[in-house]
């Protein structure tokens, strides 16, 4: 039989009915919070309320957005999709965000920053979670994104090259001629020899 883990903490409990703050233990025994309190009290909390408190200041979904720089319509697509999900309020089911939350989403801002899409992005993240993360993984990531910037420069240097090709080839005055639109209508494809696709992620 596996060995049971423990581990003891030190928690700090707002009792709001008797408006004091008092120090207690807690032991987490393989997933389930065990609150050690004077014989005397009993302390009952759902281990979604201790691991709030671990997690430190909650905040509510518009606090989280300033605090971490997004949109408050970017946190709830984060939660849809799996990337950040915050806890909820018992009673009233209202979003509760805990500081780690926000880093998450500060660490997701800078990594659509500069540029790595969401898939990417959910696997940065998964490893900035795992403390047994390899730095090649991460910098495998990274090489990748490179590579795909290298093929979108030499994109938009064709696209350069194209659009000075036209630019040049008008004369640019009042006539209705215009060889920028002529080639514009031209059904051949020769003229761009590229295809720019808007991403969508």
């Amino acid at each position: 039989m596996q060995a049971v883990s423990q581990k003891i903490c030190r928690l700090k409990f707002l009792i709001v009915s008797c408006f004091y703050i008092r120090w207690e233990f807690y032991t987490q025994i393989n997933g389930y919070f065990i609150v050690d309190l004077t014989v005397t009290e009993r302390f009952m909390m759902v281990p979604s309320d201790i691991n709030r408190l671990l997690k430190g200041a909650s905040m509510n979904i518009g606090q989280a957005a300033t605090q971490s720089g997004l949109p408050v319509k970017t946190l709830r697509y984060y939660e849809e999709i799996g990337l950040v999900q915050p806890a909820r309020m018992a009673g009233n089911d209202y979003r509760d965000y805990s500081t780690v939350d926000v880093e998450h989403l500060r660490f997701l801002q800078r990594a659509r920053a500069v540029g790595f899409s969401l898939d990417v992005c959910r696997e940065l993240l998964d490893l900035y979670r795992d403390e047994n993360r390899r730095c090649s993984q991460v910098k495998k990531l990274v090489l990748e994104k490179i590579e795909q910037v290298e093929k979108q420069l030499q994109e938009l240097s064709a696209l350069k090259s194209v659009l000075t090709d036209m630019a040049n080839g008008c004369a640019g005055d009042d006539s209705a001629d215009c060889t920028i639109i002529e080639t514009l209508a031209q059904p051949k494809t020769s003229i761009m020899p590229f295809m720019l696709v808007e991403s969508s992620s």
